[in-house]
């Protein structure tokens, strides 16, 4: 349920007291959240259909990159799982004005996994859009 997860943002929105007092800091406070979602037979869902994400989501203060690993193809070539609803579901938390998250999938492969999360050590106010890396 990801649920959870728009709650454990939400509360990590609220900027700390001590940044409150200084105007400069509030503009360029940034909430991210990476996940790693390794679950490649289930879709992950929101308990009360994404309302907790529209809040969450929608502006350009927080953003919420993730990295989902799935299941290594079968011996007759199929994906174990709804790796294209999994795929789907995130894409879908993408909304206009956020801070472009990036959104990485891999087969069950150490080495891309680890490329993908190196480049999500950038700020994201920093990168590029997903769509300019090679």
């Amino acid at each position: 349920d990801m649920t959870s997860v728009a709650t454990i943002l939400t509360e990590a929105k609220r900027a700390p007291t001590s940044m409150q007092r200084h105007d400069t800091c509030v503009d360029t406070f940034l909430v991210r959240g990476i996940l790693l979602y390794g679950r490649s037979g289930v879709v992950p869902t929101f308990c009360d259909n994404t309302l907790a994400w529209r809040d969450v989501g929608s502006g350009a203060d927080m953003v919420l990159d993730v990295l989902y690993v799935h299941a290594k193809k079968t011996d007759d070539g199929t994906i174990v799982g709804s790796r294209s609803e999994v795929l789907a579901f995130f894409t879908d938390l993408d909304r206009e004005g956020s801070s472009r998250p990036y959104i990485f999938e891999h087969q069950l492969n150490p080495k891309r996994v680890l490329i993908s999360a190196a480049q999500l050590a950038a700020h994201a106010r920093q990168r590029p859009g997903q769509g300019l890396l090679m």
